[in-house]
């Protein structure tokens, strides 16, 4: 596949998907423009996951902090501080996997 080829698919579609990605996750995920584009979102989503560890810190903090209390209200916020904490790790994995699918697209796009 020539380059030419290769950015004219690139307008319209993912030129391959990363192996270790299925490819409905590409589905609701913005095709880039080039590879500057690709470079662009790939950083966004490492930072994003950057600010996800740091939150997932703070929230590992708050539940240290609310278990140590035996006070049978802090059970509710216990239990919400826990289910955020699943949503920021899934958050991280999702962000982490779109950082993959663009580095992948820059490595294909490079031939």
């Amino acid at each position: 596949m020539s380059y030419q080829t290769m950015q004219s698919e690139q307008d319209s579609s993912w030129i391959k998907h990363h192996p270790n990605l299925q490819d409905s996750f590409y589905q609701k995920l913005e095709v880039p423009k080039n590879i500057k584009d690709a470079e662009l979102k790939m950083n966004c989503s490492k930072q994003a996951v950057d600010d996800i560890v740091l939150q997932l810190a703070i929230v590992d903090q708050e539940i240290a902090l609310e278990s140590s209390d035996d006070i049978p209200y802090n059970h509710t916020k216990l239990e919400h501080l826990k289910e955020h904490k699943l949503k920021l790790m899934k958050a991280r994995r999702y962000h982490n996997n779109v950082s993959n699918a663009y580095w992948y697209y820059m490595q294909v796009a490079l031939g």
